[in-house]
């Protein structure tokens, strides 16, 4: 049975990613595309994953050994079908307490990885406006607002932008910045975000750039930008999918 959409809960999508199971992941939500929650292995399905996933038969198959040992399907050994759990049950299993998910909708499954990549991004991005706005209310400082980008890509236009600094993601998720940074060039490239390079104009002389540069503890972050010295702040990032709360996602 084929579905509009999946809303896969992000909190999976941090496991896939931490764990290394994003190819898992990707047949697991490849299957509730294809069945109504029940299937039997066959030639022929594992024809089709082969060939939407961009794997091989035999790497199908050991993907699908790590579902059923792992409890994300379970096998009716009387009647031969395979069983596929649900979200609910698959996310339990999990540490991961995030009750969102991100919706795919149509996408090409080979584009699964940036999908997750994306998912998790997003959810650290509004995590940390979240928790920045908080701490500007109780100081009683002014609340800045998620910014809108109204250029760029049309799918992505007046969608609120989110600044996420390589290091904080780094350390959240227990990577480094050349990783993150690849995260992030890899959901650019397949469309799922939209960036924008920030710029803030120091207030000094130009006199005083040589020395600015030379001597600034931030100095790597400086550029010129059409005559003026300008610190590089992070991106603004547009995220170009759904995120959704599910409310049934919660752990016993």
């Amino acid at each position: 049975m084929s579905r509009n959409y999946l809303n896969i809960p992000i909190s999976l999508c941090y496991f896939a990613l931490q764990k290394k199971h994003i190819p898992e992941l990707q047949l697991y939500c490849w299957l509730k595309t294809q069945c109504s929650g029940h299937f039997k292995l066959s030639n022929r399905l594992v024809f089709a994953a082969a060939n939407q996933l961009s794997a091989t038969k035999s790497t199908v198959q050991k993907r699908l050994k790590w579902l059923l040992k792992n409890r994300w399907i379970t096998l009716n050994n009387k009647t031969g079908r395979y069983h596929i759990n649900s979200f609910q049950v698959v996310h339990n299993r999990t540490n991961f307490l995030c009750n969102k998910g991100a919706l795919w909708e149509y996408y090409d499954f080979r584009l699964f990885k940036e999908f997750v990549y994306t998912a998790v991004l997003y959810n650290l991005a509004r995590t940390k406006w979240y928790y920045d706005r908080k701490l500007l209310k109780e100081q009683g400082r002014t609340v800045v607002k998620a910014g809108n980008i109204k250029r760029g890509s049309a799918a992505c236009r007046d969608l609120p932008s989110f600044a996420l600094p390589l290091l904080y993601a780094a350390k959240k998720l227990n990577k480094n910045k050349t990783f993150i940074a690849s995260m992030k060039d890899a959901a650019k490239c397949s469309g799922f975000i939209a960036v924008r390079h920030v710029f803030e104009p120091l207030n000094i002389e130009p006199s005083e750039y040589a020395a600015c540069r030379k001597h600034h503890p931030e100095k790597h972050k400086l550029v010129n930008r059409k005559g003026k010295l300008c610190m590089q702040m992070p991106d603004k990032i547009i995220f170009c999918v759904w995120i959704k709360k599910i409310r049934k996602l919660a752990h016993d």
